[in-house]
């Protein structure tokens, strides 16, 4: 049976964060010793970020990623930057370990056999955290992080505004037009799991997502063969609309998982919680 010290179970309201999309992050598990002012001084590592083994890209996101999942880990020499990148936007003066150097000095199984732990939601053993320990001896904590579903949505809203369409010779106008606004909405969920390289276990975990969006404006008559006209029902594919002749594209889902890699990061440092204080 796990002790006090090691994982509690801790419902945390979501976390307000100040960025410039939507969204929110919470705490999952921590231990009772947790205390991020402290642990920021000593070295960390990012041990990858990997994909959910139940994930299933829409059209957009799997154009996005198809050619960074293979091999195994090709995703996370793409994604781990991001998280790097939280780290440093967060607390600048950290010492973190990159991806890249973790897989040149970790044996490629045992990252592995922790990496498909993860993507499968398993937290990996005291055993297979001791194997990358011992070739991370300058490292005392161990971060992996997980995109576990992303969603993309889009709406419009239509009004009927009418347009001064007179001729030079004097008509009066003879119709109105359509204008349409398209809102194009790119979600991501993220999960990510800190580990004590001197005992293995579990010291943080927590999730975070975010919502970004492009509002599309343009003249939309049906007729018109510059607007792509969205019917009831339709939308969860839809990632290009052409609008006054012009295609436009909703927020990448790089972009949007970049700013979730900053809510996780931020939300280790919000969880701190003060010295002495018991959950």
């Amino acid at each position: 049976m796990l002790s006090r010290k090691v994982l509690y179970l801790i419902i945390i309201s979501a976390i307000v964060l100040l960025t410039g999309c939507r969204g929110g992050s919470k705490v999952i598990t921590q231990t009772e010793s947790f205390d991020f002012e402290e642990m920021k001084n000593s070295p960390w590592a990012i041990g990858g970020v990997y994909l959910n083994t139940n994930f299933v890209p829409d059209g957009a996101a799997e154009k996005e990623i198809k050619p960074f999942l293979t091999p195994w880990h090709a995703f996370s020499e793409v994604f781990s930057p991001m998280l790097y990148g939280g780290f440093m936007q967060t607390e600048p003066t950290m010492e973190v370990w990159t991806f890249g150097t973790v897989f040149s000095q970790v044996p490629e199984e045992f990252l592995k056999a922790v990496a498909d732990g993860v993507a499968n939601s398993k937290a990996p053993t005291r055993d297979q955290i001791k194997d990358i320990a011992e070739n991370l001896p300058k490292v005392q904590y161990l971060v992996f992080a997980r995109l576990d579903d992303t969603e993309l949505v889009t709406d419009q809203d239509m009004a009927s505004t009418v347009v001064d369409q007179r001729n030079r010779d004097g008509r009066d106008p003879h119709a109105n037009s359509l204008a349409r606004t398209v809102i194009i909405r790119r979600g991501v969920y993220m999960s990510m799991e800190v580990y004590s390289l001197t005992d293995g276990t579990m010291v943080w975990s927590g999730k975070a997502d975010t919502w970004d969006e492009d509002f599309l404006n343009g003249d939309a008559n049906e007729q018109s063969n510059d607007v792509r006209v969205l019917k009831e029902g339709e939308g969860s594919e839809v990632t290009e609309i052409q609008l006054d002749g012009i295609m436009r594209k909703g927020p990448s889902l790089f972009d949007v998982a970049d700013e979730t890699c900053v809510k996780l990061v931020s939300a280790i440092k919000l969880s701190s919680p003060e010295k002495g204080h018991e959950f």
